[in-house]
């Protein structure tokens, strides 16, 4: 038969080990929280840029812009190239080259090489050309007919010696359905940091 004292002892004893058990697993929960807090910080640092700059260029001017605005932007970068390269004569202005007619017919959609680039991570394409006769070149055209940009925000820039962005950007609405594209802007080739960060 257990005395009293005895009995107060056992009780006591027990007390102490369902208190420590229960600290215990506070501290297992406590440390199962934290992480997953952890591994979800891990995941949101790990996924991908919600940007993207897509950049068609054939003499490089356009794409040193391009490249500032995605080193500034932390974002993507992707090079638009046709399938059949545009020769020296093919950019000849002065002449009846393919650019031209390209351009003035309307209807050409040269082919990108390596196909219509995946762009569906993407929230924002900053897209990036020179302008054609007052237009951007037609492969631009290309890229936003063949994939889905609904939903997405394009943002336009453009290299030119003169001629502004504004008039491109009619068909870039009508060919990027369901997207928003904005106002854009014409860059020179020496595009300054602080007008890269101006554009941002």
């Amino acid at each position: 038969m257990i005395s009293r004292r005895d009995f107060f002892r056992v009780s006591l004893a027990s007390g102490v080990f369902a208190l420590g058990a229960l600290t215990g697993c506070s501290s297992s929960a406590a440390s199962a929280s934290a992480s997953s807090a952890s591994a979800a910080a891990s995941s949101s640092a790990a996924a991908p840029p919600a940007a993207a700059v897509v950049c068609f260029s054939c003499t490089g001017n356009t794409w040193g812009v391009a490249q500032k605005i995605a080193a500034a932007a932390q974002a993507d970068l992707v090079r638009l190239e046709a399938a059949r390269p545009y020769s020296a004569d093919d950019l000849n202005y002065n002449s009846d080259c393919r650019a031209n007619q390209e351009q003035n017919g309307g209807t050409a959609r040269p082919e990108i090489a390596g196909g219509i680039p995946d762009l569906a991570k993407y929230d924002t394409i900053y897209l990036g050309y020179p302008i054609w006769w007052g237009k951007a070149p037609r492969i631009i055209l290309t890229l936003l007919e063949g994939a889905s940009f609904a939903g997405k925000k394009i943002v336009p820039f453009c290299t030119s010696g003169s001629s502004p962005v504004d008039g491109s950007l009619e068909e870039l609405k009508s060919s990027a359905a369901g997207a928003t594209v904005e106002s854009g802007k014409r860059f020179t080739t020496d595009a300054s940091d602080a007008e890269i960060k101006a554009f941002l």
